[in-house]
């Protein structure tokens, strides 16, 4: 087996390994690192929900990316995978669905939760959340 294989074995190996709680988080910052590093800019100018595209993937980066997540993850891709889940947050929840290390129950518990936050906020409260994910997004973009 050569070096390559050894580390995307990890990779998958490293994620069952964790807690179904902690996949998610740690499979977003690998693939913040990922497209960071594609990208030549720093990872912590990729939050989570940041549109991939906006930043600068372009179609030839998506393939690329798409065949290394396919051999990483030992998954067949969708070559409109990043126009799918344009965003690391949705990219990383389909990435550990397809790989069958994230329980659904899970990832509905995580949507339910989702919903019940937005019901419980006031409108004020809502738009304060929507105004402060804007910003990060013009942040994002800007750098």
């Amino acid at each position: 087996m050569d070096e390559r294989s050894l580390a995307e074995t990890r990779l998958i190996d490293h994620l069952r390994r964790l807690p179904p709680t902690q996949r998610h988080d740690v499979l977003v910052q690998i693939l913040r690192d990922r497209f960071a590093e594609v990208l030549g800019i720093e990872p912590h100018q990729i939050g989570a929900k940041a549109n991939l595209l906006e930043l600068g993937v372009d179609s030839l980066k998506a393939v690329e990316l798409k065949i290394h997540l396919e051999s990483d993850l030992d998954l067949a891709l969708s070559g409109s995978l990043l126009f799918d889940y344009p965003n690391l947050h949705a990219l990383s929840g389909f990435l550990l669905e397809q790989s069958g290390i994230c329980p659904d129950q899970l990832t509905a518990t995580e949507s339910a939760a989702d919903q019940h936050m937005a019901t419980d906020l006031s409108e004020e409260d809502l738009a304060r959340l929507l105004a402060s994910e804007i910003e990060e997004l013009n942040s994002t973009r800007a750098v």
